[in-house]
């Protein structure tokens, strides 16, 4: 059960109230205050939420709470602090500010989150895909259509994580002009880019992709043909349905099978 006091500050908005909380001598009370303040989603609770991760050696179950409660952040006026949160060296508080602007959906943060996305960092190595995944997946909530070229253009790149992230960052563009270099990328060697390239073809809904799709219904991996079944469901076209019966037969993957059930249905059948 939540602790009275923090219950209390939460009905009445203390937001400084529950900020002090966080250093609060109950573990519990901590952790309470850092869930209360991920339902208030202000900017101002950026800085208290980054320093109990920071803390999380100390304590890890604030941290916890703190990481998720900043995943919720929707205030466009915290897209500065976010941003800068994304140089931190805790992988927690990167993760937590990738989610919230993409949540924010602010195209200021859209030039921040392709550079990450096209250079990486070179003060984190070790996390250079995971942050480049990351700004993809920003970047594709945000919608922004201003990037469509360099996104374009970013499929090219020798590096499968960049590829990765500019396919799923297209699908949340809208943009047609990303259709042709999307299918194009359904060729490529590494699963996780045809996974991405697929499931943002499904999401851009043009009917261009429907028979490429079709013919990656028998990729090696079970993920893409998944993702090209739940794409065909999603763009509409009757011509799959034949090609779908077909793969359903063949389909030894139950997951997968599931997943062209649903396009079926998607389908009239």
């Amino acid at each position: 059960m939540k602790n009275q006091k923090i219950t209390d500050m939460e009905k009445a908005g203390n937001v400084k109230g529950l900020i002090a909380a966080l250093r609060d001598n109950d573990e519990f009370v901590r952790i309470d205050a850092a869930e209360a303040l991920g339902k208030t989603r202000r900017a101002e609770t950026v800085e208290p939420l980054i320093h109990a991760i920071e803390d999380r050696d100390r304590d890890p179950g604030l941290a916890n709470a703190a990481h998720d409660a900043l995943k919720n952040i929707k205030d466009p006026r915290a897209v500065d602090r976010l941003l800068a949160a994304l140089r931190n060296k805790h992988w927690m508080v990167r993760e937590a500010a990738f989610t919230a602007l993409g949540k924010i959906g602010d195209r200021r943060a859209a030039k921040s989150l392709l550079a990450i996305l096209l250079n990486g960092d070179q003060s984190m190595r070790d996390h250079d895909e995971s942050m480049r995944y990351e700004a993809g997946w920003a970047l594709k909530q945000i919608h922004a259509v201003e990037l469509v070229t360099p996104l374009i253009a970013a499929l090219k790149n020798v590096q499968r994580n960049v590829r990765w992230g500019a396919a799923m960052a297209l699908g949340g563009t809208g943009d047609s002009n990303a259709v042709g270099p999307l299918i194009d990328v359904l060729a490529d060697p590494h699963t996780v880019v045809r996974f991405s390239a697929a499931t943002s073809l499904g999401e851009l809904g043009d009917s261009r992709a429907v028979k490429p799709l079709i013919d990656l219904l028998k990729d090696e991996a079970d993920i893409v043909r998944r993702a090209c079944a739940n794409a065909l469901g999603d763009i509409g076209d009757v011509q799959a349905v034949a090609p779908l019966i077909a793969a359903l037969e063949r389909e030894t993957d139950q997951v997968t099978r599931n997943a062209i059930n649903n396009a079926l249905k998607k389908l009239g059948k």
